[in-house]
């Protein structure tokens, strides 16, 4: 018997790309660190997600996540009506791995963890992630071939 596990979370943030590693030099010596916005913006989905997280998942996972954007205010109400598939930066990878990499430790012990994943970013009347992790053999998750 297979049992299903399941964690959905909604993360009320704008959604941040994983920025690239930055290197300088301190004391003589080359050190490589995150950037400033890539470590505020996973401390604060860490944190969302504890609030919500009782227990980690194990095993092979499949991640859905839903990236949504408000529209700049420049647009027009109708440009605005009609607007969906965000096809702009951020890249959606970029976007995937700041978030899978800040639930890492809350949701599932590593990212390697995920073997399948489905992602997208729209616009939405409000900024926010939506993330819904399933443990394996899961009905819930569809693909299209």
């Amino acid at each position: 018997m297979n049992i299903q596990q399941k964690i959905s979370l909604k993360i009320p943030l704008r959604p941040t790309p994983k920025g690239r590693p930055r290197t300088a030099v301190r004391g003589g010596r080359a050190i490589i660190y995150t950037p400033e916005t890539t470590a505020k913006f996973e401390k604060a989905v860490a944190k969302y997600a504890r609030l919500q997280v009782k227990n980690m998942l194990l095993g092979p996972l499949t991640a859905i996540l839903e990236f949504h954007f408000i529209p700049p205010k420049s647009w027009s109400k109708k440009k605005k009506a009609q607007a969906f598939d965000h096809a702009i930066k951020p890249d959606l990878d970029n976007l995937e791995k700041s978030v899978l990499d800040a639930l890492e430790g809350i949701c599932f012990e590593n990212d390697s963890q995920i073997c399948r994943k489905s992602s997208s970013k729209r616009y939405g009347s409000t900024d926010q992630i939506i993330v819904t992790i399933l443990s394996e053999g899961a009905d819930e998750f569809v693909t299209t071939s």
